[in-house]
């Protein structure tokens, strides 16, 4: 298997670094479950897994590839900046994608249906939202709270049936990620990184609880000890105890980038982009500090160049939060989510009379796009913006020999570096006339935490 990834990585112009083929070691055959379902399997009857196969072997290793695909909703829950399902866990599963993850003979039909089925049965996963079309939505599930955020392990596939499609899945997926800037440079990422420890990870963010640090969506991290999360609601508060769960998950689990399917174009998920930002501080690139390379209120001034047929200046979240008269904190945190709402939610933001007031052709256009498209419309056209903004980034700043750390809408590099990573975006941003600049600021061990 090594050796076809090598050649894959040649045809695309990647050096097959040692250190990256070793994260590939093993992967063709592994997947990634929620803790104590093998257990649970174990308790059920082999004639209810004989109904997706004939051998309960092969069909109990079917079911955890079906459920290798919530390994990641609770790390990504982190990350959910609005108030959408995904926040609580739910993941979208597409049919043709599940259908081929288990269609172990092309004559018979694919036993997906049978299996989330059984998950349902067994009270492992939950149904949520079904298909719209509509809304260009898939059947929505997620994992029940016996198993969500309670770990994931490495799973050694054995049947040999599963093990093949399994390493089908994974050289497709190498592949889909090599043929991007983004996930190269991510792979190649991996070998140049230094992870801190756990120790060091716990006494950091215990640093943090103690200035009493909030994060970008304003709630505030605790340390609960032997205290329930009812006594301090998610709501408000986010958990040290949850961080360090999150980061030996992503370090020790999503090696492997992940090219996001039917969003974004090439936006890639990693171990990286899915860390909190406050442990992020303590990684070094190179043995170096890092730096981050951010853009200032990216989507809005997208938006604008998208939407809007006047001249206008770069919005900031100063600029908005000064007409509004509000706290800049209530700008920031309502631009994470503003242009994914439907119209009725728009009109409630608070964010929503200055940009009626101020470009109401704009709003026009969006109004009109989200009623002919569907809401989520708007966020795709501005998320395929950023991506192809910053895959361009990333292969420019890669053929200057510089790897970066890619995080959406910003870019972490070493410390020796930000200068010319923020010309760089600069120079991008220039060139799709996105009316933003790029600010960079010290991240590592900052006195925050």
């Amino acid at each position: 298997m090594l050796e076809s990834l090598k050649k894959m990585m040649l045809e695309v112009g990647m050096e097959p670094r040692q250190e990256v083929l070793n994260l590939l070691r093993g992967e063709d055959s592994t997947v990634k479950i929620p803790s104590k379902v093998e257990k649970k399997f174990d308790r059920i009857p082999n004639k209810k897994f004989q109904v997706i196969h004939e051998n309960p072997a092969v069909a109990k290793e079917l079911c955890m590839v079906i459920l290798s695909n919530f390994s990641d909703t609770w790390s990504k829950s982190f990350n959910v900046s609005d108030s959408s399902s995904a926040r609580n866990g739910y993941k979208r599963l597409y049919s043709r994608i599940l259908a081929s993850q288990v269609q172990y003979n092309c004559k018979k039909s694919s036993p997906y249906k049978r299996i989330l089925e059984l998950l349902i049965e067994e009270g492992i996963i939950e149904a949520g939202a079904k298909y719209s079309v509509e809304h260009g939505r898939s059947n929505e599930y997620k994992l029940t709270k016996i198993y969500y955020g309670k770990g994931v392990v490495s799973y050694i596939l054995k049947t040999a049936e599963v093990k093949k499609l399994r390493g089908r899945d994974f050289v497709y997926n190498f592949e889909r990620a090599i043929q991007t800037n983004l996930g190269r440079n991510s792979l190649m990422l991996r070998s140049l990184v230094t992870f801190p420890t756990t120790e060091a990870v716990r006494q950091h963010l215990k640093r943090a609880v103690k200035y009493k640090y909030t994060n970008k969506k304003g709630k505030r991290l605790i340390e609960l000890k032997k205290n329930s999360k009812n006594t301090y609601p998610e709501t408000e508060y986010v958990y040290l105890e949850d961080y360090l769960v999150l980061f030996e998950y992503l370090r020790d689990h999503l090696k492997i980038p992940i090219v996001s399917p039917f969003m974004a174009d090439e936006r890639i998920i990693d171990g990286f982009n899915m860390m909190p930002s406050l442990i992020r501080q303590l990684f070094t690139i190179h043995g170096r500090p890092i730096v981050e390379s951010d853009y200032v209120c990216l989507h809005p001034n997208i938006a604008q160049m998208l939407y809007s047929d006047i001249n206008y200046e770069g919005i900031t979240h100063d600029k908005v939060a000064d007409w509004l008269c509000v706290d800049r904190a209530v700008a920031k945190v309502e631009h994470l989510s503003y242009f994914n709402k439907t119209w009725e939610q728009l009109e409630r933001s608070p964010l929503h009379e200055f940009y009626m007031n101020n470009d109401h052709r704009m709003m026009e256009n969006i109004c009109k796009e989200k009623a002919e498209k569907g809401y989520k419309s708007t966020s795709r056209e501005l998320f395929r913006v950023e991506t192809n903004m910053m895959e361009l980034v990333v292969r420019e700043l890669n053929s200057r020999g510089i790897i970066v750390m890619y995080v959406f809408d910003a870019i972490y590099s070493a410390d020796t570096s930000g200068d010319e990573v923020a010309e760089v975006m600069n120079q991008v941003a220039s060139r799709y006339k996105v009316r933003t600049e790029v600010k960079v600021k010290n991240v590592n061990l900052s006195k925050a935490a």
